[in-house]
């Protein structure tokens, strides 16, 4: 993390003279991993932003690690702002003792010239020895300037500094019972040294306060030269200018500190805490606020009638439409629109009791999900979240001090499978929680929701609350409800420990294809199901059970097993469709039914219309395939059960000669394989809805789809070059191709699925030569085992492959100059640049005559094809090239 000091310690005494332009900061401001609940965790990121604490290389700050003198008398230093050139002038020892202590000794001897530091008077500084309380902040006011003749300091060490640090309110939030200073504490004693008023004392011991520009001056102010701005309550309309995560601090009351750039350097909370709750009635007309967590009611004032008139009501942190409080709060505040789940309430509070209201802030998620690996993808594509813009700074990066991030240390330790919720207003995001926690266990313990209490229930032996109970706006997932008791499930919880969603642990959220039942005579029925992972396995299940229910083959389930690998849960909500439309991997545009489409079990939130239109698809969807045949002596049902065969989803179907079409092989394969904007029809697609956790289906949702194997050749493609191509037979004895090369610029040695001598039209064997007529770029569909099953030659000089105007090549170029391999200038007329994307993928052909992925600069003479595959990219982004010397 870029900290502030790393910028003002140089010039921190020169700055009068200089000026500094900061517009945002865009190197990420990481947060400290284990302070969060604890004290001092304000002192303590404020002691961090301004450098003057450090945290370790694995995120951590151990706030519970002691200090010792040498660690503290550095502390003070930074926090006088001392710059590096001037500490260079304290290099040799004051004190006798610094043996092993080198990096310590300018501190130490800084310290000891201006008498921060005296040592034990017999020339030792004592580096290594834990600093307790009290001479901590014994340092902490000779740094502002509290010399031992003050008058203002009366009896002797340590009562004198002891009384003065008490009156200043250095001790303030320290530990009550600490001795040895810990890092944590330390923190602490320096947040309150920070604005406390500097002072000079004359030889007669006259204390008067330092002054600039007739106005008391601190730490602050003086050392890093900052403007101070009293009892601001911040709002994200101000924080557009800072170099610290100022988001951090939206609704609080305190001082604010800037440069001389008017930046934001620190933010200083006075007489200010915030609790998270709800406002709920008090008796027959008053009003007090319950804390979520520990569910604590604090009172407001009755003594004022300005308890709350002027505070700001904020809706992520931005004040809504410039709304004020006017009134001390009652019940008709909730009634007109104080009445949203949680509030963030800044104030003056002491013991159970509000004094004042500074602000209350509504977080109102713009989005909450368990996201996607895509969601992830677009925080560095699109510098985007769940539909939420970041604000960027004037370099177009993102600006990591306008929002703060809860839950992670890093916008790169956001997962796939992460529970997020996004908050943002009408600049952007300023606040991320991410949840990456699972719980599992058995529900109980449940009590329902009150007038000032939420839903609570214990999954093991802990308890949890609801998210979409307790917070604002966060939607999508499942609430755990009274019904739930008993059960084994999972939960994903959010940011603050919140149930966010979960599912039952031995319900149907396993998928399968179910080849073929068997139900003799024996005790247990039995399935031979496909899994999602491209595996065949039988199971046993019990078709009388309530769960599991009959099994059909042809159809797609899912699936739950006890302990003993029973199917004893089936989700059979399924919908039959003569076809279907993707318009994207994330939703069907149209689905035509057919008649007796949908499963009778447990779906009482299906309708049976014939059309339905725009249908999401779960992010880990599972695609299942078949392949088909057919035989002239099966033409009903009946006869293909008889000869062991399952007829395809659409049993209507029938091929060119009126034969029965029925399944003759099952694969698994990706969601981003499957045909999009183009009918995916003739031998029927089977859709497994989501289901509720009460067992009904979610119609709008598809979790596993069952479609011909020829509509999922054209999904996203890859691209590959080939260096062999040979006859062989894979593992299962098919007669295929064995390709080595590359696909996408990653190396592969693998099969396809066919040998046909269609499979790769015009393929030859690469030859370096002074010219690319032997290159080949082939469009490929890969399946989830890595097998090749489509491939398309993609010549140069196309305009659109197969009709996708999106899919272009340039002819044979000559280039004639280069920017590295940004770009190049080739020899054709009027000597055009054409650009390459910034991640493009590079084939050289080699004297070897085969393809290598390369990185290096294009050079006058060299012979390139480019390839456009992603109109996405800003530029080509796949050349094949051959420098022939």
């Amino acid at each position: 993390m870029k900290k502030v000091l790393s910028f003002v310690l140089i010039l921190a005494l020169v700055l009068s003279s200089f000026s500094m332009a900061f517009a945002g900061q865009s190197t990420e401001i990481k947060s400290l991993s284990d302070i969060s609940g604890n004290t001092n965790q304000s002192a303590i990121e404020v002691a961090y932003d301004l450098g003057i604490v450090t945290g370790n290389p694995d995120g951590t700050f151990q706030p519970a690690k002691a200090v010792t003198r040498a660690e503290f008398a550095a502390m003070i230093t930074r926090a006088l702002a001392v710059p590096q050139s001037a500490l260079a002038g304290y290099a040799n020892a004051t004190f006798k003792d610094t043996n092993g202590y080198a990096w310590a000794v300018p501190y130490l001897a800084f310290c000891n010239s201006k008498g921060i530091m005296l040592g034990d008077g017999a020339g030792n500084a004592m580096p290594g020895k834990t600093i307790t309380v009290n001479e901590a902040v014994t340092m902490a006011l000779r740094a502002v300037g509290y010399t031992a003749n003050s008058a203002e300091l009366t009896g002797v060490w340590p009562s004198n500094y002891v009384t003065k640090a008490q009156e200043l309110k250095l001790y303030d939030d320290v530990a009550k019972d600490a001795t040895g200073v810990d890092k944590a504490n330390a923190a602490q004693i320096i947040y309150n040294t920070l604005s406390v008023d500097k002072v000079s004392v004359n030889s007669d011991g006259k204390t008067e306060n330092v002054k600039k520009d007739g106005s008391n001056v601190s730490l602050l102010t003086s050392g890093l030269n900052c403007t101070e701005e009293k009892n601001v309550i911040l709002t994200s309309a101000m924080i557009d200018d800072s170099i610290i995560c100022a988001a951090k601090y939206l609704g609080q009351h305190g001082n604010l500190y800037k440069n001389d750039d008017d930046e934001i350097v620190a933010f200083i909370a006075k007489d200010c805490e915030q609790i998270v709750g709800r406002f709920v009635p008090d008796g027959s007309t008053g009003v007090k606020f319950t804390t979520t967590n520990d569910e604590k009611d604090y009172s407001l004032a009755t003594n004022s009638t300005n308890t709350s008139a002027g505070a700001l009501i904020l809706e992520n942190g931005r004040q809504d439409a410039n709304k004020t409080l006017s009134t001390t709060l009652d019940q008709s505040h909730i009634a007109s629109g104080l009445s949203t789940p949680e509030y963030v309430l800044s104030g003056d509070i002491s013991g159970k009791t509000i004094k004042t209201v500074y602000s209350v802030n509504r977080w109102v998620a713009n989005n909450s999900d368990q996201i996607s690996a895509s969601d992830v993808a677009q925080i560095k594509d699109d510098h985007s979240l769940l539909n939420s813009d970041f604000v960027e700074d004037d370099n177009d990066a993102i600006d990591y001090t306008q929002f703060q991030l809860v839950g992670v240390n890093s916008l790169s330790d956001i997962k796939a499978d992460n529970v997020v919720y996004v908050f943002a207003d009408k600049d952007g995001i300023r606040r991320i929680e991410v949840g990456t926690q699972t719980v599992e266990g058995t529900v109980k313990n449940f009590k329902n929701a009150k007038t000032d209490l939420l839903t609570k229930f214990a999954i093991g032996a802990n308890t949890y609350r609801n998210a979409a109970e307790a917070e604002n706006s966060i939607n999508g997932g499942s609430k755990v409800e009274s019904g739930n008791v008993s059960d084994d499930v999972k939960a994903f919880l959010d940011a603050r420990g919140y149930v966010y969603d979960f599912t039952n642990t031995t319900t149907a959220n396993n998928y399968a294809v179910v080849e073929k039942v068997s139900n003799s005579s024996s005790i247990k029925d039995e399935a031979k199901l496909m899994l999602a992972d491209g595996t065949e396995k039988t199971f046993t299940f019990d078709s009388d059970a309530d769960k599991a229910g009959a099994l059909q083959s042809g159809t797609v389930i899912g699936y739950g097993l006890d302990k003993s690998g029973e199917v004893t849960d089936s989700n059979r909500n399924y919908i039959a469709a003569s076809n279907i439309k993707l318009s994207s991997s994330k939703v069907i545009s149209s689905i035509t039914t057919l008649p007796g489409a949908y499963s009778a079990y447990r779906n009482s939130n299906v309708s049976t219309s014939t059309a339905i239109k725009n249908t999401r698809i779960a992010d880990n969807c599972v695609v299942f395939t078949y392949k088909t045949t057919t035989s002239g002596s099966i033409q009903t049902d009946t006869q293909a059960t008889n000869a062991g065969k399952t007829l395809v989803p659409n049993t209507a179907y029938r091929d060119a000669t009126g034969s029965y079409v029925y399944i003759d092989d099952y694969d698994v394969t990706t969601i981003d394989k499957v045909d999009v904007d183009k009918e995916i029809s003739g031998a029927g697609v089977i859709l497994l809805m989501d289901e509720e956790n009460n067992g009904d289906a979610k119609i709008d949702k598809v979790v596993a789809m069952f479609l011909p194997d020829t509509s999922a050749k054209s999904g996203t493609k890859s691209y590959a070059v080939i260096n062999d191509l040979n006859k062989d037979a894979n593992t299962d004895g098919d007669k295929v191709f064995h390709v080595v090369g590359f696909i996408d610029g990653k190396k592969v040695d693998t099969y396809t699925d066919d040998w046909s001598t269609s499979f790769f039209g015009s393929y030859k064997d690469v030859v370096y030569q002074n010219n690319l007529g032997t290159a080949r770029l082939y469009q490929v569909k890969v399946d989830a085992k890595g097998v090749i099953t489509d491939a398309t030659y993609f010549g140069a000089g196309v305009n659109a492959l197969d009709n996708d105007t999106d899919l272009k090549s340039t002819a044979e170029l000559t280039v004639k100059d280069a920017d590295g391999h940004d770009s190049i200038v080739t020899t054709e007329t009027g000597n055009p640049r054409y650009a390459l994307a910034k991640n493009a993928t590079i084939y050289q052909v080699t004297k070897d005559d085969e393809y290598k992925t390369y990185t290096g600069d294009f050079q006058a003479g060299d012979k390139v094809i480019l390839y456009e595959t992603n109109d996405d990219n800003d530029g080509y982004d796949i050349a094949i090239f051959v420098r022939f010397k």
